[in-house]
């Protein structure tokens, strides 16, 4: 059945990257990129303003402005979809007091920020609350818009946002030689209609039932947006979301996970598992791992599959493993651009799993183009399920 609802979630799709240096991004023109539920480390806190003080001392500004800008550092973040934003900043130390202001990241706010006429869309300049550990941000269950100096809440209410939507973050340490901070921002999407499938997992041998757990994931952005468990019967519901694509995922111990994508097609309302046990597992076909259009860049969207797979690759600490690259077989490209092509997107893979502790010498890599097909050029609605990587296991 389909309804309206708005949808409050925890995401869990939280990846580590390697440590930034704070001071770098002083400035809005050298500010930071954030990408949306990525977790970041800074392992310095911010020293000085950088070239230019876009908030020079005022004490006549509001206290939802910083009076000063002292050692200061600008993110900027693009919503990838209509949803409600969170983030959080935890100091490495309870001696640093992190202040911050959030506003509309459009062309002339440089301008705007130095004429003064820039406004807030939120800000926290309380003092460090020492029980929370010094940690601030936008946070569910909080009213208040800004907070000025002195006592009071560490955090601010969320903030509604659009697709598209640019927004530019200024943090501020007073104090300095701090110890940096973590950083994460996320993003909880609006779901303005729901769909519910339903199925059955069982194993693809012996055909029992398996109480496998079954999530949700937005196709374009990899957010995890619902998860549940199957029932002794094997049998689930998940309610999904009717108005964009998303994955459904079955993961249960001691079998390989499988992933199906889900159409915005309300006649298809069903999709059952048949979960291969590992023991037997020779080969694994992921069709969740994306690319940039000719390029070997992977796509955000992909890490929760490669995550499922780093997983999967530390538990089973014996395999060793071919990375197989695949593109489309099309008849008007180049072979050995294709072959190049799918070799380098294998190449990109194995990088990523060897970052997240995969050993390098357990992995080797191919590409075979569009050698391999599986599904034909007539069958033009499922024909990106050729563009995959194999994962082949040797014991």
């Amino acid at each position: 059945m389909i309804r309206n609802l708005f949808v409050i979630l925890l995401t869990l799709s939280v990846f580590d990257l390697p440590a930034q240096e704070a001071s770098s991004f002083a400035d809005l023109k050298n500010a930071k990129h954030i990408t949306i539920n990525k977790a970041y480390t800074f392992p310095a806190s911010p020293k000085g303003f950088g070239s230019l003080q876009e908030f020079p001392k005022n004490t006549k500004r509001s206290g939802f402005y910083f009076e000063e800008e002292r050692n200061s550092m600008w993110l900027t973040i693009d919503a990838p979809f209509n949803g409600i934003l969170t983030f959080e900043i935890k100091p490495h130390s309870l001696k640093d007091d992190y202040d911050w202001m959030l506003f509309e990241n459009s062309p002339d706010l440089k301008e705007r920020l130095q004429k003064g006429t820039v406004k807030l869309l939120r800000s926290n300049n309380s003092r460090n609350d020492y029980k929370l550990k010094g940690n601030t941000g936008l946070k569910l269950g909080y009213t208040n818009f800004f907070e000025a100096p002195g006592l009071g809440k560490s955090y601010s209410s969320t903030l509604s946002v659009r697709k598209g939507q640019k927004l530019a973050l200024v943090i501020d340490n007073i104090y300095e030689a701090g110890s940096g901070f973590d950083f994460l921002a996320e993003m909880r999407p609006v779901i303005l209609q729901e769909r519910l499938v339903s199925g059955v997992v069982t194993d693809k041998d012996q055909k029992q039932f398996l109480l496998a757990k079954i999530v949700c994931e937005d196709d374009s952005t990899g957010v995890r947006l619902f998860e549940t468990t199957a029932l002794k019967d094997g049998t689930y519901s998940i309610p999904v979301p009717g108005d964009r694509p998303v994955n459904i995922t079955a993961l249960h111990p001691g079998y390989i996970f499988q992933t199906f994508d889900l159409k915005n097609d309300v006649n298809n309302l069903r999709q059952d598992f048949n979960l291969t046990p590992i023991s037997s597992t020779e080969k694994l076909i992921l069709f969740n791992i994306h690319f940039t259009p000719d390029k070997d860049v992977i796509m955000y969207n992909s890490e929760p599959e490669l995550e499922r797979l780093v997983s999967l690759l530390k538990q089973e600490s014996n395999w060793n493993i071919r990375v197989i690259g695949h593109t489309n077989n099309n008849p008007f490209a180049d072979a050995r651009y294709l072959q190049k092509l799918s070799f380098n997107r294998a190449i990109a893979v194995k990088e990523y799993l060897v970052r997240k502790g995969v050993e390098e010498k357990r992995i080797s890599c191919i590409g075979v183009g569009g050698k391999s097909p599986i599904i034909g050029l007539k069958n033009s609605d499922n024909i990106w399920k050729n563009l995959r990587v194999e994962v082949l296991i040797g014991r």
